[in-house]
């Protein structure tokens, strides 16, 4: 046993001395990966283990980082602006009137909003004492008036001043003849012209233009409503979008 000891570590030792006294092989895998011109040889000798004669490495390989896949993907197409025209429909008497109508276009697929409109219905003549700068100063000539026998009186506000009111009367004619009666009792009146007004209630609304079996849907209100019509009008412009 003891000489097989010393006969291995003989071997060794001879082993050992071969490789540094013989140059590298340059066949060998290992040493075929290291540049001659380079300091990876210059005044070396390489040792090796046992195990690695023979032993072939894998070469390093850089690997390249990955490049991000190009975005094919498409902006959505926009969508093509569809023409619309646009409709004035009514009038109406009364809120109640116009939100009923409203109601039966909604049930045709049609969305509306209110319009309001001041419409003059007659011209009326107010007949009046001209304007006092103090209530209390309206209303000792409105008690001077009546103790004279007047009636239909009133005091208006007329900011900063009052007026006493001596009537509205429709046809000129009426309001000539008062004004008559007060001048003959020592005072001076005025005639002014007063417009009387009502609101009016349409609906606007819009549909396409290349939907046209809607564009008569407005007469199904006939049936409930009197004396309206539908007019074409011009589409107000869009909103433009804010920049965000």
């Amino acid at each position: 046993m003891r000489r097989l000891f010393l006969l291995v570590m003989l071997l060794n030792v001879v082993f050992f001395a071969w490789q540094v006294s013989g140059p590298p092989r340059i066949d060998d895998p290992y040493v075929a990966d290291l540049k001659p011109d380079g300091g990876q040889m210059q005044g070396l000798r390489t040792i090796y283990l046992l195990s690695e004669i023979g032993r072939k490495r894998s070469p390093t390989r850089s690997v390249a980082p990955a490049t991000p896949a190009e975005d094919t993907t498409t902006p959505e197409a926009s969508v093509a602006q569809v023409n619309e025209v646009c409709y004035r429909l009514g009038p109406f008497d009364s809120p109640k009137r116009t939100a009923t109508a409203a109601a039966r276009l909604d049930a045709e697929g049609i969305n509306s909003d209110t319009h309001i409109e001041e419409e003059p219905v007659a011209t009326m003549y107010l007949v009046s004492l001209p304007p006092f700068e103090t209530f209390d100063a309206a209303k000792k000539q409105l008690a001077d008036l009546q103790q004279s026998g007047v009636e239909d009186l009133g005091i208006v506000s007329e900011s900063p001043n009052y007026i006493v009111s001596l009537g509205f009367y429709r046809l000129p004619e009426s309001a000539r003849s008062r004004m008559e009666e007060i001048t003959a009792l020592g005072y001076k009146p005025r005639t002014t012209e007063r417009i009387k007004t009502k609101q009016t209630y349409w609906l606007d609304y819009r549909l396409a233009e290349d939907q046209p079996q809607l564009v008569d849907k407005w007469q199904v209100l006939r049936e409930s409503f009197e004396k309206i019509s539908q007019h074409s009008r011009d589409c107000p412009a869009p909103l433009s979008a804010s920049a965000p």
